[in-house]
């Protein structure tokens, strides 16, 4: 009886539930939606459908309702009553999908609520392109930001202005900060090859960013204060998502060439040249000889032909005895030598070569890349990896980078949240001499004459006096760059009250660089030496601390107020090593042990430090008009005793007025606000010690060593300081369809940080002092059409269009009664006038 009762039971059981299946698809591609909860209504029972949109959940037998929903796209509920198949199409959630702006320090705006000059670079806007760094991510998508490429050398350096340029002893370029941690950019590289520099910004994988934010005027920059005068550029990296875990393989491959080549004379053109420069130099007499004022006062040389005549200037041969007339013919050397008398009498016979041909080549790039994600609401992650190769369009020169990044997210309870990312990267920089240098490998190419050979009847490079040999200049040398960088970030969030929350932030960034080169005795610079090594290695450990109080609440459901406090503490220390030998035994053995003479051998290390406090609030009544105010204290460690403390106060205001009674019924405008901030940034020198006095080694007497005093002190040396007010206007047509983005500017820099000359019987020729001002302006004008939407067809048409016009000028310099001072190598400052060139940009 027993046994008949439980069986009874248990099919009752059983018979309670039963199993719905459908698919959930993209109501505009009618694709399956991935990811997508489907959850019976009132329960925790659910599950998200799968890579096609598919599902399949147990259900009570009685019915109830099934939730559908995902990011982005409306909520959808359905009845289950006696179905058993469901067919669900989700369509976009527009005020979801409402564009979200990171404003810095872990705080986020809605487009619609920023009151501030900000450019937004989403990752899907440079998917899939061949860029190497972060910088070429910006290039012509952030108005008024100019990116300007250095060297065309893959992994070479970049140019980033916002706005203009601030400063001219100190950095223009914007601050970068990496998920909250202000980032170590720029040059690594202690050796040059040419005008080459390194970057910095190549350690960091476009494909692993979300989001660029450049934060342009001062009232959104402001919030870092003495960092902040030439902008500030955000960058978000990717992070794991809710959902069935996700692999995708990423590949891509292509070919560089240059697309217009130099062009050239041939050989036979350039002996022509030579015969005609000749002839017009030293004119034919009438008897068709050429005399000229070589060989001895007394009876200077006479040629008989102009062939006799341009060998001798330009062979290497040596001019015969004089006939009875006095008259002389060249004598070829023996051994087939360049440039024979031949040659000249018949300038088909010359030698034909293309030097630009034969450093330049069709180069290949290819990037892998391999990523696997997913988690739930509780737990997510992401693990990335990439290797890129880019080779150079002059052989010679490739850059190489392999990386890989992790990101973890995790809910503790509802009131603690935890997260952590970590990336590794080794770059491998392969480098020529070339980039506004007379011996690079370009420029040898051009000034070699094409009827000169490559290579000697020996096989080795011919040499055209101290002009390197341009085929030797691109494969001899070895100058390799390589860098390991780890930048790691921690947090970890408490909501200590309702709507008030404190965020803990740790960061890393970590640089190990070294450097190595070797002239051999093939190339001009090593042949005089035996060969010549050097090694160069870079440490920078770069770490901050970033504690953040967020508050945010509406009251009376009309009045929003976000208010922000944050503490700040960033220490960077540096330590480089220089090493250098000379006089090897063989090219093949390059270890700077085996050079005979050690040349070199120094070290040093630095550091700086700097200490801020921001306290920051906005203020929204209905959404309509929006009100901004920060103040930042900062306190760094390369400034005098006496001005090591900054503030950096910034204001700003908004009024949406699409929220207007007046404009409530139509339906043409769907976006118009007014803006206007006022704010004041700061800049920092790129020394560390400029305000102190310093005292060095070198003073050395009789083989004892020996100090002296190498710099005057100036304990007044301070920030730079930029004040900056802009006025802007947000203004969209037909659901944004149509969106225009204007904003007008001023800028004004006070307190250069300039070299202040001194007379030289003082024993020095200038110490650092604040002296100078630069005033930029400038409009800005962004315009995004929405040409053809998604509606089913898989294509969707976007145009973006910006144009940003900036003037430059110097207002002051140390002394009225200069007009000007040098700056660099054929340029001047002059009041008045452009510290750089004025920029327009499209």
């Amino acid at each position: 009886m027993s046994l008949v009762l439980m069986f009874t039971l248990l099919h009752g059981a059983m018979a309670q539930t039963r199993t719905v299946s459908g698919r959930v698809t993209d109501q505009a591609t009618g694709g399956g939606l991935p990811g997508v909860t489907v959850l019976l209504k009132g329960t925790t029972n659910g599950v998200s459908t799968n890579a096609d949109g598919a599902f399949s959940l147990s259900v009570p037998e009685a019915g109830g309702t099934l939730v559908f929903s995902s990011v982005g796209m409306t909520t959808v509920e359905r009845a289950i009553g006696t179905d058993s198949q469901f067919a669900i199409a989700l369509a976009t959630d527009a005020k979801q999908l409402t564009e979200v702006i990171v404003t810095g320090y872990g705080a986020q705006q809605e487009r619609r609520d920023v009151i501030g000059s900000i450019a937004s670079v989403k990752a899907a806007d440079f998917k899939d392109q061949p860029i190497v760094g972060v910088d070429q991510a910006l290039q012509g998508r952030a108005t008024g930001v100019q990116v300007s490429q250095n060297s065309g050398t893959p992994g070479g350096s970049i140019s980033v202005r916002v706005r203009g340029a601030a400063s001219i002893g100190a950095s223009n370029e914007p601050l970068y900060v990496v998920d909250g941690l202000p980032v170590v950019t720029g040059n690594t590289s202690q050796l040059g090859a040419g005008n080459q520099q390194t970057n910095g910004l190549t350690d960091i994988n476009p494909n692993d960013i979300e989001s660029i934010e450049v934060l342009k005027d001062a009232a959104s920059a402001a919030i870092y204060g003495s960092r902040a005068s030439n902008g500030v550029v955000l960058i978000t990296t990717k992070r794991g998502k809710s959902g069935k875990a996700r692999i995708d393989l990423d590949y891509y491959t292509g070919a560089q060439s240059v697309w217009k080549r130099p062009e050239v004379i041939t050989g036979s053109q350039q002996t022509q040249l030579f015969l005609e420069a000749a002839a017009n130099r030293y004119p034919a007499n009438a008897n068709g000889n050429y005399p000229t004022n070589f060989g001895p006062a007394a009876a200077p040389y006479v040629f008989r032909t102009n062939a006799d005549l341009a060998a001798y200037i330009y062979g290497p041969g040596n001019v015969g005895a004089a006939d009875a007339n006095g008259v002389r013919d060249y004598v070829t050397p023996a051994g087939n030598p360049i440039r024979p008398l031949s040659q000249f009498q018949n300038p088909s016979m010359a030698t034909n070569t293309d030097f630009i041909s034969k450093v330049l080549r069709t180069a290949p790039i290819n990037n892998y890349g391999l990523t696997f994600s997913g988690g739930t609401d509780a737990n997510r992650f992401r693990v990335a990896v990439n290797y890129f190769d880019q080779q150079g369009t002059i052989v010679g020169s490739g850059f190489k980078r392999g990386s890989a990044r992790l990101t973890m997210d995790n809910k503790l309870s509802e009131k603690v949240r935890m997260g952590a990312s970590m990336g590794l990267t080794q770059s491998n920089n392969n480098r020529i001499n070339n980039d506004n240098s007379i011996y690079g490998v370009l420029t040898t190419a051009r000034l070699y004459a094409t009827d000169l050979p490559v290579y000697n009847q020996d096989g080795t490079y011919y040499k055209n006096g101290s002009i390197e040999n341009p085929v030797a200049a691109a494969r001899e040398p070895f100058i390799k760059s390589t860098n390991n960088r780890l930048l790691a970030s921690q947090y970890t969030e408490f909501e200590i009250i309702k709507n008030l929350k404190y965020r803990a932030t740790f960061g890393l960034d970590y640089t190990y660089g070294r450097d190595d080169r070797f002239y051999s005795t093939l190339t001009n610079a090593g042949l005089a030496v035996r060969g010549e090594a050097t090694l160069a290695t870079v440490q920078d450990l770069n770490y901050n601390h970033i504690s953040a109080l967020n508050y945010s609440k509406t009251f009376a459901e009309d009045h929003t107020v976000s208010a922000l406090l944050v503490g700040e503490y960033q220490r960077d220390n540096y330590r480089d090593a220089y090493l250098q030998a000379t006089g090897f035994p063989s090219n093949a053995i390059r270890e700077l042990s085996a050079g005979a003479t050690k040349v070199a051998a120094t070290s040093s290390s630095t550091g700086n430090a700097l200490l801020g406090a921001l306290a920051k609030i906005d203020y929204s009544f209905k959404g309509r008009y929006l009100l901004g105010a920060s103040v930042r204290r900062d306190q760094g460690s390369r400034f005098g005793a006496d001005k090591q403390v900054g503030y950096f106060p910034s204001a700003s205001a908004g009024w949406r007025v699409l929220d207007e009674s007046f404009l409530k019924d139509q339906t043409i405008v769907s976006e118009l606000k007014l803006r206007g901030s006022y704010g004041q940034t700061g800049n920092q020198p790129s020394g560390n010690f400029g305000s102190r006095g310093l005292i060095g080694p070198g003073a050395n007497y009789l083989d004892q060593g020996g100090l002296a005093l190498t710099q005057l002190a100036n304990p007044d040396l301070k920030w730079e300081r930029t004040k900056q007010t802009n006025v802007g206007l947000d203004l969209g047509f037909l659901q944004n369809r149509f969106y225009i983005s204007a904003d007008v500017y001023q800028r004004k820099t006070d307190d250069l940080l300039l070299a202040q000359r001194l007379p030289s019987d003082t024993g020095f020729l200038s110490y650092s002092a604040n002296i100078g001002n630069i005033e930029n302006k400038g409009i800005e004008l962004a315009l995004t059409t929405i040409n053809f939407r998604n509606e089913g067809t898989g294509f969707n048409w976007e145009t973006n269009f910006n144009f940003s016009v900036n003037r430059n000028k110097v207002t002051k310099l140390s002394d009225p009664s200069i007009t000007g001072s040098a700056q660099g190598f054929g340029s001047r400052l002059i009041v008045g006038h452009p510290s750089v060139l004025s920029t327009a940009t499209v």
